[in-house]
């Protein structure tokens, strides 16, 4: 992935998610928990950062947050951007929690309707519609936020809550290992 292509949604594999939470191979149990919240899977926005492609989570905004606005209050917040939608706050995207992700971990988000959904289903699979079209529409800030958030965290720099970010150089070396662990080696069997 380049940083040319055109947004789209993903969901992460829940086993990959929890491989970066297992704080015996070095983890971080920040990285958003998927296992058992099968209606709550790790659904993101895939950029690419020092050349490492990274994923970058959504989340919903509820309760007493939409009611009260709060979602749309970390507006000018590094780490965070509040999707807006006719007006009201729907979701936000969390540059602090973004992940490391090989290609083999992703599937592409199906926001398409189908027959055979069912209405929360529909419902879901619209406003994830309208927050594919907000992205698409902000696409250069998004891209800019999350490089602008990953080089002043590597570089060192303090910035209000750097300490919510996910450490980045440590979950590209779980990425890397992950990859080592769990992507087939393609080796030439002519030469030995």
């Amino acid at each position: 992935m380049d940083n040319n292509t055109e947004l789209k949604l993903y969901r992460v594999i829940p086993s990959y998610t929890e491989f970066l939470r297992d704080e015996s191979l070095g983890g971080d149990l920040r990285v958003q928990m998927v296992k058992g919240k099968e209606a709550r899977p790790f659904i993101g926005i895939l950029t690419m950062c020092n050349g490492q492609n990274y994923c970058i989570p959504l989340t919903r905004i509820e309760g007493k947050e939409k009611l009260s606005g709060k979602g749309g209050t970390k507006r000018g917040a590094i780490d965070y951007s509040p999707i807006i939608i006719n007006g009201v706050p729907k979701a936000g995207i969390q540059f602090s929690r973004m992940i490391p992700v090989p290609d083999n971990v992703l599937r592409e988000l199906d926001v398409k309707d189908h027959k055979h959904d069912l209405k929360r289903q529909k419902d879901d699979k619209r406003l994830r519609r309208e927050e594919l079209e907000w992205i698409r529409q902000n696409r250069h800030d998004i891209i800019n936020k999350a490089q602008t958030l990953y080089n002043a965290y590597i570089s060192g720099m303090q910035f209000k809550r750097r300490d919510d970010c996910l450490n980045f150089p440590q979950l590209e070396t779980l990425c890397k290992d992950y990859e080592r662990i769990h992507v087939p080696q393609h080796h030439d069997q002519g030469k030995r």
